[in-house]
C-alpha cells in the first residue's frame, strides 16, 4: 500500500529536513581558514568568462592559472585577473592540451571547465 502524504505533510517534513541540516551545519562546521581558495579555468570564452567574472567577485578565490587556445580570450581574462587586484595567473595556451600542463604545474583546489562538449571529457578526466 502506498503511503501517501499531502502537500503540508510534506512541507513540515521537508521545512524540519532542511533546518535540521542547518543546524548540523552550524555545529559542525570547522572555522574559516585564511587561506584562499585557489581556481584553474580551462576554457574562458562564453560561459568561461561569466564563471571567471564570478570567480573574481567572490571572497577569498585567487584565480592562479588560466587556459584557453584563443589568446584574444585567454589575454582578457588575465586583464581581468589583475584588474581584480590578483597576481597575474600563469597562462596556458599554446595547444589543445595545454590543459595538461595547467594539471601539472599547478597546485589548485579546482578547475573549472568551460570548454565546448567534444572537448569537455578529455580535460575533466584528467588526474
Amino acid at each position: 500500500m502506498c503511503n501517501e502524504m499531502d502537500r503540508r505533510e510534506f512541507l513540515r517534513r521537508s521545512s524540519a529536513s532542511v533546518a535540521g541540516m542547518a543546524i548540523a551545519g552550524a555545529v559542525f562546521a570547522e572555522p574559516a581558514s585564511s587561506t584562499s581558495i585557489k581556481l584553474g579555468f580551462v576554457g574562458i570564452g562564453g560561459r568561461g568568462s561569466y564563471h571567471l567574472d564570478c570567480a573574481l567577485g567572490m571572497e577569498g578565490v585567487e584565480v592562479v592559472a588560466l587556459c584557453d587556445i584563443d589568446d584574444k580570450a585567454l589575454y582578457s581574462a588575465k586583464r581581468w585577473v589583475e584588474e581584480a587586484g590578483q597576481p597575474t595567473p600563469h597562462l596556458y595556451g599554446d595547444s589543445r592540451t595545454a590543459f595538461r600542463q595547467l594539471c601539472e604545474q599547478e597546485t589548485l583546489d579546482c578547475v573549472l571547465c568551460c570548454t565546448p562538449w567534444e572537448y569537455h571529457a578529455a580535460v575533466c578526466v584528467r588526474p
